[in-house]
């Protein structure tokens, strides 16, 4: 085994976050193309507004998937009705701020939350205003939980490729550690869309209930 440079750092794979970093390995999840397969899912079901719950809009992986999010609108002809719900983190504030969205006249029929959070927070806010999932707003996660086929309606979701990550990371390492002085990788493995029920076709806006409304 090929020992680093005196003073050089050891050899490092950056994952997940930081996939854009110079000078560094990186893994990751394609987030945009899973951005744009879940917003396109929700298109394709004849949804137009498409609300796109998110906190952090700072962060690599959070701003990838909100461009995937960005090009489905854009390819259907709906990027002015782009809706991006930012919060402040955590699955309380999400659900107050998505709420408060879900209470307008003019709410949003689908929710695309960013993140495992985000798709909590809009489940506990669609449920205690009285709306049906998917009847009165289908909602797509991303990354697959247990919690998610926990109860019904079980969530669609974009499932990032875990295994295949820490997989080609440890594989990838190993080379360096081992000598190999190639160029610098910049992986992105694609991610699924798990398509379950929480997502149905867009239909006629139904008054959601008196809860709702108040």
């Amino acid at each position: 085994m090929n020992a680093s440079p005196r003073g050089a750092p050891p050899p490092i794979v950056l994952v997940d976050r930081g996939a854009d970093a110079p000078g560094f390995d990186t893994v990751s999840a394609a987030g945009e193309t899973g951005g744009y397969e879940a917003t396109r899912h929700l298109i394709e079901l004849g949804h137009r507004d498409i609300a796109a719950l998110a906190y952090n809009l700072e962060l690599g992986n959070i701003c990838a998937r909100i461009a995937g999010y960005r090009r489905a609108l854009s390819e259907a002809g709906l990027s002015e009705r782009e809706r991006i719900v930012a919060s402040e983190p955590g699955v309380e504030n999400l659900r107050a701020t998505i709420e408060r969205d879900m209470r307008r006249p003019d709410r949003a029929s689908a929710v695309f939350a960013l993140t495992n959070h985000c798709a909590l927070a809009a489940t506990k806010a669609a449920r205690g205003l009285g709306l049906d999932i998917p009847g009165d707003v289908s909602i797509v996660g991303f990354d697959d939980f247990d919690w998610m086929c926990a109860a019904r309606p079980y969530l669609t979701t974009v499932a990032q490729p875990i295994e295949e990550i820490a997989a080609y990371s440890w594989r990838l390492l190993m080379r360096r550690i081992a000598g190999d002085a190639g160029e610098r990788q910049r992986v992105e493995l694609p991610c699924s869309l798990r398509v379950r029920e929480s997502t149905g076709f867009a239909r006629p806006r139904v008054k959601a209930r008196e809860a709702a409304q108040t």
